[in-house]
Protein backbone atom coordinates (compact mmCIF):
# COMPACT_ATOMS: atom_id res chain seq x y z
CA UNK A 1 0.00 0.00 0.00
CA UNK A 2 1.41 3.38 -1.03
CA UNK A 3 2.05 6.01 1.60
CA UNK A 4 -0.68 8.65 1.68
CA UNK A 5 1.87 11.44 1.31
CA UNK A 6 3.78 9.93 -1.61
CA UNK A 7 1.67 11.57 -4.33
CA UNK A 8 -0.95 14.29 -4.26
CA UNK A 9 -4.56 13.18 -4.41
CA UNK A 10 -5.37 15.59 -7.24
CA UNK A 11 -3.68 16.89 -10.36
CA UNK A 12 -1.97 20.20 -9.64
CA UNK A 13 -0.45 22.49 -12.22
CA UNK A 14 0.53 26.05 -13.03
CA UNK A 15 -1.30 27.42 -16.10
CA UNK A 16 1.54 29.85 -16.74
CA UNK A 17 4.08 27.03 -16.93
CA UNK A 18 1.83 24.99 -19.22
CA UNK A 19 1.56 27.99 -21.56
CA UNK A 20 5.26 27.57 -22.38
CA UNK A 21 8.21 29.89 -22.81
CA UNK A 22 7.64 30.89 -26.48
CA UNK A 23 10.32 28.52 -27.78
CA UNK A 24 9.40 26.77 -31.05
CA UNK A 25 8.66 23.41 -29.45
CA UNK A 26 6.67 24.95 -26.58
CA UNK A 27 4.72 27.16 -28.96
CA UNK A 28 3.40 23.95 -30.51
CA UNK A 29 3.17 21.62 -27.50
CA UNK A 30 3.14 23.95 -24.51
CA UNK A 31 5.26 23.77 -21.38
CA UNK A 32 6.07 20.53 -19.55
CA UNK A 33 4.03 18.89 -16.82
CA UNK A 34 6.47 19.11 -13.93
CA UNK A 35 7.13 16.08 -11.75
CA UNK A 36 7.12 18.18 -8.60
CA UNK A 37 3.45 19.01 -9.18
CA UNK A 38 2.63 15.42 -8.24
CA UNK A 39 4.12 15.82 -4.76
CA UNK A 40 1.90 16.79 -1.81
CA UNK A 41 4.52 19.27 -0.58
CA UNK A 42 4.22 21.35 -3.76
CA UNK A 43 1.51 23.97 -3.57
CA UNK A 44 2.83 27.05 -5.41
CA UNK A 45 4.75 28.04 -8.53
CA UNK A 46 7.77 30.14 -7.61
CA UNK A 47 8.26 31.43 -11.14
CA UNK A 48 4.73 32.80 -11.51
CA UNK A 49 4.22 33.40 -7.77
CA UNK A 50 0.81 31.77 -7.65
CA UNK A 51 -0.83 28.78 -6.03
CA UNK A 52 -1.11 25.76 -8.27
CA UNK A 53 -4.48 25.10 -9.83
CA UNK A 54 -6.24 21.82 -9.05
CA UNK A 55 -8.17 19.82 -11.61
CA UNK A 56 -10.10 21.12 -14.59
CA UNK A 57 -11.92 24.49 -14.40
CA UNK A 58 -14.92 22.69 -15.87
CA UNK A 59 -17.04 20.58 -13.51
CA UNK A 60 -16.89 16.85 -14.28
CA UNK A 61 -18.78 13.81 -13.02
CA UNK A 62 -16.93 12.08 -10.20
CA UNK A 63 -15.29 8.69 -10.40
CA UNK A 64 -12.21 6.73 -9.36
CA UNK A 65 -10.05 8.40 -12.02
CA UNK A 66 -11.74 11.80 -12.12
CA UNK A 67 -8.50 13.53 -11.13
CA UNK A 68 -6.33 11.90 -13.78
CA UNK A 69 -6.44 14.66 -16.36
CA UNK A 70 -3.67 13.30 -18.59
CA UNK A 71 -4.09 9.57 -18.00
CA UNK A 72 -6.22 8.81 -21.07
CA UNK A 73 -3.99 7.96 -24.06
CA UNK A 74 -7.06 7.46 -26.27
CA UNK A 75 -7.31 11.24 -26.40
CA UNK A 76 -3.88 11.54 -28.03
CA UNK A 77 -5.22 13.90 -30.69
CA UNK A 78 -5.66 16.59 -28.07
CA UNK A 79 -3.06 19.20 -27.23
CA UNK A 80 -0.97 18.17 -24.16
CA UNK A 81 -2.55 21.01 -22.17
CA UNK A 82 -6.15 19.97 -22.92
CA UNK A 83 -8.29 18.15 -20.37
CA UNK A 84 -8.84 14.47 -21.17
CA UNK A 85 -11.67 13.83 -18.73
CA UNK A 86 -14.88 12.45 -20.27
CA UNK A 87 -17.80 14.81 -20.70
CA UNK A 88 -20.30 12.31 -19.31
CA UNK A 89 -20.12 9.86 -16.44
CA UNK A 90 -19.59 6.22 -17.32
CA UNK A 91 -18.32 6.86 -20.84
CA UNK A 92 -15.21 4.80 -21.61
CA UNK A 93 -13.37 3.66 -24.70
CA UNK A 94 -11.27 5.35 -27.33
CA UNK A 95 -14.20 7.03 -29.05
CA UNK A 96 -15.71 8.70 -26.00
CA UNK A 97 -15.73 12.51 -26.02
CA UNK A 98 -13.19 14.34 -23.88
CA UNK A 99 -13.57 17.72 -22.23
CA UNK A 100 -10.83 19.41 -24.25
CA UNK A 101 -10.67 22.60 -22.18
CA UNK A 102 -7.23 24.20 -22.30
CA UNK A 103 -5.52 24.19 -18.92
CA UNK A 104 -2.80 26.64 -19.94
CA UNK A 105 -4.95 29.75 -19.63
CA UNK A 106 -3.57 31.80 -16.71
CA UNK A 107 -6.88 33.61 -15.96
CA UNK A 108 -8.08 34.22 -12.43
CA UNK A 109 -9.38 31.20 -10.54
CA UNK A 110 -10.43 32.75 -7.24
CA UNK A 111 -7.27 31.77 -5.38
CA UNK A 112 -5.34 34.43 -3.46
CA UNK A 113 -1.73 35.12 -4.32
CA UNK A 114 0.69 33.44 -1.90
CA UNK A 115 2.38 35.72 0.59
CA UNK A 116 6.18 36.15 0.50
CA UNK A 117 6.46 33.97 3.62
CA UNK A 118 4.43 31.20 2.01
CA UNK A 119 6.62 31.33 -1.11
CA UNK A 120 9.74 31.18 1.07
CA UNK A 121 8.51 27.93 2.64
CA UNK A 122 7.75 26.50 -0.81
CA UNK A 123 11.22 27.44 -2.03
CA UNK A 124 12.78 25.72 0.98
CA UNK A 125 10.74 22.54 0.46
CA UNK A 126 11.67 22.33 -3.21
CA UNK A 127 15.34 22.92 -2.36
CA UNK A 128 15.20 19.80 -0.19
CA UNK A 129 14.45 17.78 -3.33
CA UNK A 130 17.65 18.90 -5.03
CA UNK A 131 20.24 16.15 -5.68
CA UNK A 132 22.75 18.43 -3.95
CA UNK A 133 20.80 18.31 -0.68
CA UNK A 134 21.61 15.40 1.68
CA UNK A 135 18.84 12.83 1.28
CA UNK A 136 18.76 11.86 4.95
CA UNK A 137 18.32 15.46 6.07
CA UNK A 138 15.51 15.96 3.55
CA UNK A 139 13.75 12.79 4.71
CA UNK A 140 13.93 13.91 8.35
CA UNK A 141 12.61 17.36 7.49
CA UNK A 142 9.61 16.00 5.60
CA UNK A 143 8.86 13.52 8.41
CA UNK A 144 9.04 16.34 10.96
CA UNK A 145 6.66 18.51 8.95
CA UNK A 146 4.23 15.63 8.58
CA UNK A 147 4.18 14.95 12.32
CA UNK A 148 3.92 18.65 13.23
CA UNK A 149 1.11 19.13 10.70
CA UNK A 150 -0.82 16.38 12.49
CA UNK A 151 -0.16 18.09 15.81
CA UNK A 152 -1.46 21.37 14.39
CA UNK A 153 -4.65 19.65 13.23
CA UNK A 154 -5.09 18.13 16.68
CA UNK A 155 -4.65 21.46 18.45
CA UNK A 156 -6.44 23.61 15.85
CA UNK A 157 -7.13 26.53 15.85
CA UNK A 158 -4.20 27.14 18.17
CA UNK A 159 -1.68 27.50 15.33
CA UNK A 160 -3.66 29.72 12.98
CA UNK A 161 -1.42 32.70 13.76
CA UNK A 162 1.50 30.82 12.17
CA UNK A 163 0.07 31.04 8.65
CA UNK A 164 -1.38 33.53 6.20
CA UNK A 165 -4.85 34.39 7.53
CA UNK A 166 -6.32 33.78 4.06
CA UNK A 167 -5.47 30.07 4.42
CA UNK A 168 -7.13 29.41 7.77
CA UNK A 169 -10.59 28.68 6.36
CA UNK A 170 -9.17 25.90 4.17
CA UNK A 171 -7.29 24.39 7.13
CA UNK A 172 -10.45 24.56 9.25
CA UNK A 173 -12.29 22.62 6.55
CA UNK A 174 -9.52 19.99 6.46
CA UNK A 175 -9.68 19.61 10.26
CA UNK A 176 -13.47 19.34 10.07
CA UNK A 177 -13.11 16.49 7.58
CA UNK A 178 -10.70 14.73 9.92
CA UNK A 179 -13.10 15.10 12.84
CA UNK A 180 -16.06 13.90 10.77
CA UNK A 181 -14.39 10.66 9.64
CA UNK A 182 -14.22 7.50 11.71
CA UNK A 183 -10.68 6.87 13.02
CA UNK A 184 -9.18 9.24 10.46
CA UNK A 185 -5.37 9.33 10.67
CA UNK A 186 -4.22 12.64 12.10
CA UNK A 187 -1.44 12.90 9.54
CA UNK A 188 -3.74 12.51 6.54
CA UNK A 189 -2.67 14.53 3.51
CA UNK A 190 -4.35 17.97 3.59
CA UNK A 191 -7.36 18.38 1.36
CA UNK A 192 -6.68 21.08 -1.20
CA UNK A 193 -3.90 23.48 -2.13
CA UNK A 194 -4.69 26.20 0.41
CA UNK A 195 -4.92 23.76 3.34
CA UNK A 196 -1.61 22.23 2.26
CA UNK A 197 0.05 25.62 2.07
CA UNK A 198 -1.33 26.71 5.43
CA UNK A 199 -0.38 23.57 7.35
CA UNK A 200 3.10 23.23 5.87
CA UNK A 201 3.82 26.93 6.44
CA UNK A 202 2.75 26.65 10.07
CA UNK A 203 4.62 23.37 10.54
CA UNK A 204 7.79 24.95 9.17
CA UNK A 205 7.40 27.81 11.65
CA UNK A 206 7.04 25.36 14.54
CA UNK A 207 10.01 23.30 13.40
CA UNK A 208 12.16 26.42 13.09
CA UNK A 209 11.22 27.71 16.54
CA UNK A 210 14.11 28.61 18.82
CA UNK A 211 12.27 26.75 21.62
CA UNK A 212 10.93 23.67 19.84
CA UNK A 213 10.11 21.79 23.03
CA UNK A 214 8.23 24.74 24.51
CA UNK A 215 6.30 25.29 21.28
CA UNK A 216 5.25 21.64 21.15
CA UNK A 217 4.18 21.71 24.81
CA UNK A 218 1.94 24.71 24.14
CA UNK A 219 0.19 22.68 21.43
CA UNK A 220 -0.28 19.70 23.73
CA UNK A 221 -1.79 21.22 26.84
CA UNK A 222 -3.63 18.66 29.01
CA UNK A 223 -6.64 20.98 29.03
CA UNK A 224 -6.99 20.46 25.29
CA UNK A 225 -6.03 16.77 25.19
CA UNK A 226 -7.18 14.41 27.93
CA UNK A 227 -4.13 12.17 27.38
CA UNK A 228 -1.37 14.14 25.63
CA UNK A 229 1.12 11.26 25.80
CA UNK A 230 -1.27 8.84 24.08
CA UNK A 231 -2.10 11.40 21.43
CA UNK A 232 1.58 12.07 20.82
CA UNK A 233 2.27 8.36 20.58
CA UNK A 234 -0.52 8.10 18.02
CA UNK A 235 0.81 11.04 16.01
CA UNK A 236 4.39 9.82 16.00
CA UNK A 237 3.52 6.20 15.33
CA UNK A 238 5.61 4.73 12.58
CA UNK A 239 7.23 8.10 11.77
CA UNK A 240 9.28 8.36 14.94
CA UNK A 241 12.29 6.55 13.48
CA UNK A 242 12.38 8.89 10.48
CA UNK A 243 11.99 12.16 12.40
CA UNK A 244 14.98 14.33 13.18
CA UNK A 245 16.84 13.81 16.48
CA UNK A 246 15.84 17.36 17.48
CA UNK A 247 12.12 16.60 17.17
CA UNK A 248 12.40 13.25 18.96
CA UNK A 249 14.25 14.92 21.83
CA UNK A 250 11.69 17.75 22.03
CA UNK A 251 8.79 15.28 22.13
CA UNK A 252 10.33 13.02 24.79
CA UNK A 253 9.23 15.13 27.81
CA UNK A 254 5.62 14.99 26.59
CA UNK A 255 5.69 11.21 26.36
CA UNK A 256 7.46 10.64 29.67
CA UNK A 257 5.35 13.16 31.59
CA UNK A 258 2.22 11.40 30.43
CA UNK A 259 3.59 8.04 31.51
CA UNK A 260 4.62 9.43 34.89
CA UNK A 261 1.18 10.92 35.44
CA UNK A 262 -0.44 7.59 34.58
CA UNK A 263 1.76 5.73 37.06
CA UNK A 264 0.92 8.22 39.81
CA UNK A 265 -2.78 7.84 39.13
CA UNK A 266 -2.54 4.04 39.33
CA UNK A 267 -0.72 4.26 42.68
CA UNK A 268 -3.41 6.54 44.10
CA UNK A 269 -6.16 4.11 43.10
Amino acid sequence: MLDGWLFSTSIRYCPGCLAGNNSLVQQEYGGPWKKTWHLPVTFACLQHQRFLREGCPQAHPGGPAAWRLIAFPSASALHPAQCRLPLQAGRTGRHRSSCGIRLDQPGEDGLPRPSPGTLDVQEHLLALLSPQHPAQDAACTFADLRVISALLCRSWPLGQDLMDSRLTAAVSEHVRRLDAGYRQPLDRQPHGILATAGLLTAAAAVRGSADLEGTLIRHAQPGRWHTPSQTWARILGRHQSTCSPALREAVLPLLTSGSTASRRKRRRT
